[in-house]
């Protein structure tokens, strides 16, 4: 008899894993970087998008793509069974059977300490396959669990003739360029161990970055200060948003009181940018991070999601910054 996600979850709190729910904004960010992840760039970006993000959309199709070198069947099952596995997020999408295009499905997603306990079967018992007999008031359930750095993903549909599927790094006959460079690069490493360590944490899309960027210029400049600050390239593309405070426009902390009072600042949910990459991420729980942590990266700035405050380490370290600022 299927199980409901909920009472999946439920069971799984029960034994002890640390589980966290997201936020409906969450839930659409992660769509988004699951899609930037397993998505090829070099296929029609614009016609998968509407597919699999779309109102009716399903994202376990971007699985069922011979570019991505994913496996299915019985075969997917076995894979996905002798996977190691540590940390996951569980997504569901359920809607109800019947209800036609008013119904696009509800969408909800689970940070999981740790799935190294799940199996195909435990996956399998969550979805009821569609056939000619399912009645009309039948909640159709889809799962996706997707390792937190996205090196595998297992997806199980309620049509019963489809999939399930499943993708590994160790699947693939090529690795992007993009993806294996991004393992190189400092802020990813940072990232890849906070998400192991239990945090929630998506990367934006390139809009969502460049609107956080311009949301900072806004809230942190000083009323009657913006032209100066543009004319110190705070948003120049090859300028720094840090240049308000080496400018002397935002009257900040900086040095060694700088990491002090990052370090003493109660954190919640943060944004981490980095200036070099132009990668940007949404951490639910900046608590762990510390100014020591910043310091192994290059120039990059941290900032409370409601702006109350900023922490940035410049790449002229020792000469310029960090700076900390608090409205």
């Amino acid at each position: 008899m299927k199980k409901s996600v909920r009472d999946f979850i439920a069971s799984m709190k029960d034994a002890g894993v640390q589980v966290t729910e997201f936020s409906s904004q969450e839930v659409k960010r992660y769509k988004e970087e699951w899609f930037n992840k397993y998505v090829p760039v070099d296929i029609n970006y614009r016609h998968y998008r509407k597919q699999l993000l779309g109102r009716h959309g399903h994202l376990w199709g971007a699985l069922d793509s011979k570019e991505l070198c994913s496996v299915s069947g019985n075969e997917a099952k076995i894979a996905f069974d002798l996977q190691s596995k540590a940390g996951a997020v569980l997504l569901s999408m359920e809607k109800v059977y019947g209800a036609g295009s008013d119904d696009p499905g509800r969408y909800t997603a689970y940070l999981i300490g740790n799935a190294s306990k799940i199996g195909s079967e435990e996956i399998d018992s969550l979805v009821e396959p569609l056939n000619e007999g399912t009645p009309l008031d039948l909640i159709l359930t889809d799962i996706i669990l997707t390792d937190v750095n996205f090196s595998w993903s297992y997806a199980v549909t309620f049509f019963g003739d489809i999939g399930p599927y499943f993708y590994g790094t160790s699947l693939a006959k090529t690795t992007s360029t993009t993806e294996s460079e991004k393992t190189k690069d400092e802020p990813y490493q940072l990232i890849y161990s906070l998400r192991e360590a239990g945090l929630l944490i998506i990367e934006l899309s390139f809009r969502e970055s460049d609107e956080h960027k311009e949301e900072w210029f806004r809230r942190f400049i000083p009323t009657g200060r913006e032209k100066e600050a543009m004319d110190s390239y705070c948003l120049d593309d090859y300028g720094y948003l840090w240049h308000a405070f080496s400018y002397g426009i935002i009257d900040c902390i900086e040095g060694d009181d700088a990491k002090a009072a990052f370090d003493e600042q109660h954190k919640c949910s943060a944004i981490l940018r980095d200036n070099h990459l132009e990668a940007t991420f949404f951490i639910r729980d900046a608590s762990r991070i510390t100014a020591m942590d910043i310091d192994k990266l290059c120039d990059v700035t941290v900032t409370d999601i409601d702006f109350n405050w900023t922490y940035t380490k410049t790449h002229e370290y020792g000469w310029l910054g960090p700076y900390f600022y608090k409205r």
